[in-house]
């Protein structure tokens, strides 16, 4: 995904891919690539995802895991990892979208031109 394909009329369909590309990241090669690509779009991600050693990638995949079954992971599962489950850009343009009534990608290139 690149930025340059969120627009001001795109719907939160890009939370859905993201959420797919973290799925489908089964070792941490492809979590590296989830990284470079989605970095680009979520810049907050890159240094949590860049840190993971293959130890780390691990006890990524059992939380993230634990999650999808709707189970808490745990505070420090949250604390490490919770960037790469929500990044903040993602979760402030959601709620800037369900407040304002507006498209995702309006409250998303609207947050990302701030400072």
């Amino acid at each position: 995904m690149r930025r340059s394909d969120i627009t001001y009329v795109t719907e939160n369909e890009v939370i859905v891919e993201y959420r797919r590309a973290l799925n489908a990241a089964l070792c941490l090669e492809d979590m590296q690539d989830v990284g470079r690509e989605w970095g680009k779009v979520f810049p907050d991600i890159v240094d949590v995802i860049n840190k993971m050693s293959k130890a780390d990638f691990t006890k990524w995949r059992k939380g993230l895991e634990k999650e999808r079954r709707q189970e808490f992971a745990g505070g420090k599962f949250m604390e490490r990892y919770g960037t790469i489950l929500m990044p903040g850009l993602a979760i402030r343009a959601s709620v800037m979208s369900e407040q304002y009534h507006i498209p995702w990608g309006c409250a998303y290139l609207r947050l990302s031109e701030e400072p």
